[in-house]
């Protein structure tokens, strides 16, 4: 792909940003079918979060119907990336975060102050707030910010969130930092088990060719190497950007023409009720 069509970013954890309307508009603009619809085989109930995986299972109990072990005191804490946010509150101790960034759209969030963005957050303003405790993916702001917010005082806990595998042990991690381990493990074996279900249903099926849109000034989305292009392929997709050469692209419309996606998918957050007729 020519440098006029893509230009990419190998750290844009912070990108679950929402889908804007203008990328639809332009697109069909330019001809493109656009759909925020998942139709069969493509079945990406999952992705259209990004997280949480799975709310249906609740913390409330244990694989084994018994009472969850009390919460343990934590400090006041910030994830630095909208998924851990989501995890906290799929797991049901979103009462613990004190601050989210600029990227969380959760609604449990948005009364929240916000620190900034996830990978430039304002070290004042955790110092502002009392931030005791900070989340964040790996990659290279955690080896950059990691040490400065510890210089400053605050905990530092970094939880890799680019493979599937990693958000499993993501969660089971927030489970021992929350003291919620049963209720870890129980959403856990859920995300594993819906995962496989999909994986079944889609078995022997021709791949969709999808395109995951990021943000909208310029069009971003997802090459290859991230969770969510491996949730792409789990649902019997095919990321039509697995080849841009970054994790997080920007892209051109003529580009994502030329790729000719049959389905565009989208966070869920402030225009998760965006219609086809809305942008008519």
């Amino acid at each position: 792909m020519s440098n006029h069509e893509v230009n990419g970013s190998s750290g844009r954890e912070e990108g679950f940003m929402g889908w804007h309307p203008g990328v639809a508009a332009s697109l069909k603009g330019r001809g493109k079918a656009v759909s925020n619809r998942l139709p069969c085989p493509l079945t990406l109930r999952f992705l259209l979060l990004a997280l949480p995986f799975f709310t249906g299972c609740g913390p409330n109990r244990d694989a084994g119907g018994k009472d969850p072990e009390e919460p343990r005191a934590v400090p006041r804490v910030v994830s630095l990336v909208p998924s851990l946010s989501e995890l906290i509150i799929a797991l049901g101790v979103g009462e613990n975060l004190a601050a989210r960034t600029d990227f969380d759209t959760h609604p449990e969030l948005l009364d929240l102050p916000s620190v900034g963005g996830g990978l430039a957050p304002s070290f004042e303003g955790m110092l502002g707030l009392g931030i005791e405790m900070v989340l964040m993916p790996g990659g290279r702001a955690a080896g950059t910010l990691g040490p400065r917010l510890q210089e400053l005082g605050i905990e530092v806990h970094v939880l890799p969130t680019n493979t599937v595998p990693d958000l499993y042990e993501a969660v089971i991690r927030l489970g021992e930092l929350f003291g919620v381990s049963p209720a870890a493990d129980s959403l856990s074996r859920q995300m594993k088990k819906e995962i496989n279900e999909i994986v079944e249903l889609v078995e022997g099926r021709d791949p969709v060719p999808v395109m995951y849109v990021v943000a909208a000034e310029p069009p971003m989305t997802t090459g290859e190497g991230t969770f969510i292009d491996e949730l792409i392929r789990v649902a019997g997709g095919r990321n039509v950007f697995a080849d841009a050469g970054f994790q997080w692209p920007s892209v051109s419309f003529e580009s994502i023409l030329s790729r000719n996606p049959k389905l565009l998918v989208w966070p869920r957050g402030d225009y998760e009720t965006v219609s086809l007729e809305s942008l008519t």
